[in-house]
């Protein structure tokens, strides 16, 4: 419902989690569980999650961004 939302989020809020994800888990955390192949990616998905509950938190409170 919110597909906008999370391309905009993509653009704008991929920097802030990371940087925060780096500060309280560790710039080595990733690495350390899946290997230096597999961290980065591993990252990535951690970043998706976070957005994707945030526009699934909008939407169970029917919060709808339209253009």
């Amino acid at each position: 419902v919110n597909p906008i939302t999370f391309y905009i989020m993509s653009w704008t809020l991929v920097d802030v989690v990371n940087l925060n994800l780096n500060r309280h888990l560790g710039a080595i955390f990733f690495k350390t569980i899946a290997g230096a192949t597999y961290g980065p990616l591993l990252g990535t998905l951690c970043t998706a999650s976070i957005l994707w509950l945030i526009v699934y938190w909008m939407y169970r409170r029917k919060v709808y961004v339209r253009i």
